[in-house]
């Protein structure tokens, strides 16, 4: 009897813990909407472009007039950082639940990079200089 109560308790378990792992299942839609970046100084809006790659352009910076004086290109110096497209070709990835192979522009400097959603909500972001190892994650809040 005990064997058999074993058994069926250990059936339970593993029934709720796979029932678990799809309960929390990433969803490629849990990203989209505005995200106050970490060093908050601005806010970012996800969303998917018409072929279903996640992309984001800034919405919102602390410095009202902010212009592009980093970037490479001189003729988008005097372009405002607010309505940059500065996430662009994520595609999802449904094994690791999270968008990859993507760019992300800050400042002047372009990398590459992942997406997914930590367990309370927020986002967590890696970037690293393309093609290499170096690089730095930050953590996302979403604007309410």
């Amino acid at each position: 009897i005990k064997k058999i109560f074993m058994k069926k308790v250990l059936m339970i378990l593993l029934v709720a813990f796979y029932a678990g792992i799809n309960a929390f299942a990433a969803n490629p839609d849990d990203v989209l909407g505005t995200w106050l970046v970490q060093d908050k100084d601005a806010k970012i809006e996800l969303y998917k472009t018409k072929d279903g790659e996640l992309q984001g352009k800034v919405v919102w910076h602390k410095i009202a007039g902010l212009k592009d004086v980093n970037n490479k290109d001189p003729k988008e110096h005097t372009k405002p950082v607010v309505g940059k497209i500065v996430v662009w070709n994520f595609k999802w990835d449904n094994e690791k639940g999270e968008w990859v192979d993507g760019n992300v522009y800050k400042e002047g400097k372009t990398y590459c990079g992942r997406i997914k959603m930590n367990a309370d909500g927020t986002l967590y972001m890696k970037g690293n200089i393309c093609n290499t190892f170096l690089g730095k994650s930050n953590t996302w809040t979403r604007v309410k």
